[in-house]
């Protein structure tokens, strides 16, 4: 197991620390990435090196909060079959 640094770079400038340990590489880059939001970026470091760095989405690139998406529960409310 190694020591892993996770940091959630927030749009506040206050990141996210989180300190922990994990199996490798690939448990620690997955665990940020689903401590972050999209529009937030993510660092990985084990030890002094950064094993993963993934910036903010840009807020143009975001989807729209009223956009329907296929598998939300408002798209699955339609009627697709009218009577």
């Amino acid at each position: 197991m190694y020591q892993y640094e996770i940091r959630v770079l927030r749009e506040n400038n206050r990141p996210l620390i989180v300190s922990s340990r994990f199996l490798g590489d690939f448990h620690a880059i997955r665990r940020g990435q689903v401590m972050a939001e999209e529009d937030e970026g993510v660092e990985v470091w084990r030890g002094m090196t950064c094993i993963y760095r993934r910036d903010p989405l840009p807020k143009d690139l975001l989807p729209a909060d009223d956009a329907p998406f296929p598998y939300t529960v408002a798209g699955r409310e339609r009627d697709t079959h009218p009577e």
